[in-house]
């Protein structure tokens, strides 16, 4: 009966089922649908690149040791298209994903903007969860009647309307005069090649972040068992849990 209803209301109800931490469930329904819809995505596209920053002499670019004065390192980044990385991370002992676009010097260097959008571990949990529902609104973007939002955690939203092929992932924050929260510039814009890419990347990542298997979302917390934990949590309800703490 739901998928009768069309492609939106399938993925409204994988994404319940993902915020209700049925998530084998929600992975069975999306290779289901794989399977009946017959439609395999049969496009060769470009693998991502890999620079290890704990082999590759890439790494001078970003010290020697790999390690700047205020306690950051990197494990790896992924190249997903036009200098857009997925940069792991670790900052004043947080370990955190970044998909950032770098720009490049005239000497071959590259180095990072503030285009970016940052990432938690269990905000990254939740966006791998999600990124099938998004990948799949992406192939018919066009088709859409209004735009489709999803919140990532924290301040962070992912969007797509019918009038760009792309995906807008930015930070948002909330004015105090103002009712809705507002873009920032902090954000990235990706194609469909780069989310393909990112899709692959996931995956990549693994490897130099084993951290984010044992990763969960928030909202599967103990502290979140009632609506009042999640009311509280600056993850699930960023511009309004002040209030509630």
């Amino acid at each position: 009966m739901i998928t009768s209803k069309g492609r939106i209301s399938f993925t409204s109800f994988r994404i319940a089922l993902i915020k209700a931490g049925d998530l084998l469930l929600a992975k069975e329904l999306l290779e289901d649908s794989k399977q009946l819809s017959g439609k395999q995505d049969q496009l060769e596209r470009s693998k991502p690149l890999v620079i290890d920053l704990d082999k590759s002499e890439e790494k001078s670019e970003f010290g020697s040791d790999n390690t700047s004065e205020n306690g950051s390192s990197q494990r790896s980044m992924i190249n997903i298209g036009n200098n857009c990385f997925v940069v792991a991370k670790t900052y004043k002992g947080e370990l955190n994903v970044h998909i950032r676009q770098f720009e490049e010097t005239k000497a071959g260097r590259l180095f990072p903007t503030k285009k970016g959008v940052v990432f938690p571990l269990p905000r990254w949990a939740l966006f791998m969860n999600l990124e099938p529902d998004i990948s799949d609104c992406l192939k018919s973007y066009s088709e859409l009647e209004s735009e489709q939002c999803w919140h990532l955690g924290g301040g962070v939203y992912a969007k797509i309307n019918s009038e760009y092929p792309t995906v807008n992932i930015r930070h948002y924050w909330k004015p105090d005069d103002a009712e809705q929260p507002v873009p920032t510039k902090r954000g990235v814009m990706l194609n469909k090649f780069r989310l393909d890419n990112l899709r692959d990347a996931m995956e990549k990542l693994k490897e130099f972040v084993p951290e984010i298997e044992d990763a969960v979302p928030c909202m599967y917390g103990d502290d979140h068992m009632n609506q009042e934990g999640m009311l509280r949590c600056p993850e699930c309800s960023p511009f309004d849990y002040e209030k509630y703490c």
